[in-house]
């Protein structure tokens, strides 16, 4: 982010361009565009502008709701993504839409999708480490090495979210 971005509140992703047809994302991988846990902001150009940003130091996230997707960073570094597969009832920007890129699974696709049962991903992946259960959802927890997966099923609609995550130490470059 420019000075000048910063001081009249300039989108720094505006002069983006859109160069990717389809987002892929490898859930198991932690990774956006082939890109993974530590990538620089400016890695998911390719994204196109984003409606939301980055603070100038790095801490936030690039936010696509066109897309039906957030990606998380720290000190400029890609920590996580959000995928959206079903509209959310509290969803309040007209512009969101779910997410149509791809969805794999290390490399391989997914055999499921927005909508899905708890039995169909538990099928997938066997059963979670975690799983955690109100009135409203069912989160589904999964653990790869330093890769957490977390699938979130609501009541009526089945899958609406997969949340993607890395965790580890991330400094200030």
């Amino acid at each position: 982010m420019g000075l000048f971005d910063f001081l009249f509140r300039r989108n720094p992703t505006a002069d983006w361009r859109e160069t990717v047809a389809s987002t892929a994302v490898d859930i198991t991988g932690c990774q956006v565009m082939g890109k993974g846990f530590r990538s620089r902001t400016a890695d998911f150009a390719g994204l196109g502008p984003a409606s939301k940003w980055p603070a100038k130091n790095g801490c936030g996230m690039l936010v696509y709701p066109p897309k039906g997707l957030q990606l998380d960073f720290e000190y400029d570094q890609f920590v996580g993504v959000t995928i959206t597969l079903l509209r959310l009832p509290y969803e309040q920007d007209p512009a969101a839409k779910t997410f149509q890129g791809r969805l794999t699974r290390a490399g391989t696709p997914l055999q499921f999708g927005a909508g899905a049962s708890e039995a169909e991903i538990v099928e997938a992946f066997s059963s979670p480490h975690a799983r955690d259960e109100d009135d409203e959802e069912t989160i589904l927890k999964y653990e790869f090495g330093n890769v957490v997966l977390e699938f979130e099923l609501f009541k009526a609609q089945g899958l609406g979210v997969i949340n993607v995550f890395c965790e580890g130490d991330v400094k200030p470059l």
